[in-house]
């Protein structure tokens, strides 16, 4: 593999809000992130994850038009993660397609285990265990 500026960078998702204060509180009552809000910059905010991640939220008019994954959450316990999801009334989605089929809210595909679910602005997110996407890495 090529040395560039992009094999040495930290990657993260940008999602969009159309209702900012509703995603921050989602994703600061709900899943239980520390969000902050940018003094700066209205209608923006950094996301703080384990283990040093990040990712971004931005108000935009418009509701997103994903119909896929825009952004992955790697948890260390994922029957504890799909716990908490149902305990605050987060709806897991009901996936059936060609090699992939949840059955009540979660993929199991060997010792890989997954679920998918929408944030308060309908952005699309997997949870999935952190030692399946270790091995994943291992594998590469």
């Amino acid at each position: 593999m090529a040395d560039t500026p992009f094999t040495r960078a930290e990657v993260g998702a940008v999602l969009p809000c159309s209702d900012f204060g509703r995603c921050v509180a989602f994703y600061r009552d709900t899943l239980g992130f520390r969000v902050e809000e940018s003094a700066d910059m209205p209608g923006n905010a950094v996301v703080y994850g384990g283990h040093g991640s990040v990712f971004s939220l931005y108000e935009r008019s418009e509701p997103t038009k994903a119909e896929h994954t825009a952004a992955g959450i790697l948890v260390d316990d994922f029957d504890e993660a799909i716990g908490h999801l149902r305990s605050h009334g987060v709806r897991l989605e009901d996936i059936d397609q060609p090699g992939l089929k949840t059955e009540d809210g979660v993929v199991t595909m060997g010792e890989f285990k997954g679920s998918w679910f929408k944030d308060s602005e309908g952005n699309i997110l997997a949870v999935m265990p952190a030692a399946a996407m270790a091995s994943m890495r291992r594998a590469a």
